[in-house]
């Protein structure tokens, strides 16, 4: 299991729970605006609204963020959003060894 499949489990009322529903609107807006993007996908790094976020693979109240918030914040709550949005985006960066297809194959051989 890879430490993004902690984070497919969580719905908008579990992450109400470690957040509130403000927080989340917001968070959903800066997704929205394209504010999140991944940074290292192997180790759950990403660029939040400004803020640098790990999402570590024990779920999201072992989740970091260098903002000045304690807890869960919005960059946080926002990391999860993106990556639930780009789950196959993600699986992409992570491929260390693509697919070859079976004219690639064919080639290779030529």
């Amino acid at each position: 299991m890879s430490w993004q499949t902690v984070y497919f489990h969580y719905d908008e009322d579990a992450l109400t729970v470690f957040a509130n529903a403000g927080l989340l609107r917001r968070a959903r807006k800066d997704v929205d605006n394209e504010k999140v993007s991944v940074t290292d996908a192997n180790t759950g790094q990403f660029s939040s609204d400004g803020q640098k976020v790990v999402l570590h693979e024990a779920g999201i109240q072992q989740a970091s963020c260098d903002c000045s918030a304690s807890g869960c914040c919005k960059h946080i709550l926002s990391a999860i959003l993106w990556l639930q949005a780009n789950n196959n985006s993600t699986d992409d960066i992570n491929t260390d060894n693509p697919i070859e297809t079976s004219a690639e194959k064919n080639y290779s051989t030529c």
